[in-house]
């Protein structure tokens, strides 16, 4: 069995997923389909399956490949072609990608007024702007979070300094330790076996190597 293009067989894909239904979908026959919000289309379906936003680089595929627009009763745009119809996969090979968009004079539905490519950059740029937002928003969060660790960690060192000799140090250092080593792993792997071994050997002091103690945060971070 004949493959179709690959053009052609992601967006059949596309068009049977039900998760893009409030997006782009079959018509009602199953004999065209329909961009329901070009935007979303843009920035959740093109960028994933076709590596672009371009949403006339789109448009220009399907002229190339013979799809038609029309305008239906509620003047929203359908585009169709005689071998591209829900249920008809078998046939899609046949459906051959021409040499030229447009030929003879004719014009396809390709060609995007001045004010719509306005709108489609302005709808990338607010679809920026609101992922900008998120990624401060999350380093907001991440630097509190390092903020409030960093207190952690000088509030129990001076409560070890304060209240504890060497020795007693070393019997009690295992339990807090471990807690505070999974702490640390778990907000930030890369920093754990950096930031718990200066405090191994502030806490602990010089009554025993650090490779001697069988779990040191070097040997904890193999484990994970």
């Amino acid at each position: 069995m004949s493959k179709p293009a690959k053009f052609i067989a992601i967006l059949y894909d596309i068009l049977e997923k039900d998760s893009f239904q409030t997006t782009i979908r079959w018509t009602k026959d199953g004999k065209g389909f329909q961009i329901l919000r070009i935007p979303e289309f843009q920035s959740n379906i093109m960028e994933e399956f076709f590596n672009t936003q371009n949403f006339q680089s789109f448009l220009r595929q399907l002229s190339l490949y013979g799809f038609k627009m029309k305008k239906n009763e509620k003047n929203q745009k359908i585009y169709n072609h005689p071998l591209f119809f829900q249920g008809n996969y078998q046939e899609l090979h046949k459906i051959q990608r021409r040499k030229k968009a447009k030929e003879n004079g004719e014009q396809y539905f390709d060609s995007i007024s001045p004010q719509l490519s306005i709108n489609n950059m302005r709808n990338q740029l607010e679809i920026l702007r609101k992922q900008q937002q998120k990624l401060l928003m999350q380093m907001r969060i991440q630097f509190q979070i390092q903020f409030l660790i960093a207190k952690k960690i000088n509030a129990i060192v001076d409560h070890f300094k304060e209240n504890y000799t060497n020795e007693q140090r070393r019997e009690v250092y295992e339990k807090p330790m471990h807690l505070l080593f999974h702490l640390i792993f778990g907000h930030k792997p890369e920093y754990a076996s950096n930031l718990m071994e200066p405090l191994y050997e502030d806490l602990i002091g010089q009554l025993s190597p650090f490779s001697e103690f069988p779990c040191s945060p070097i040997q904890f971070a193999k484990l994970f």
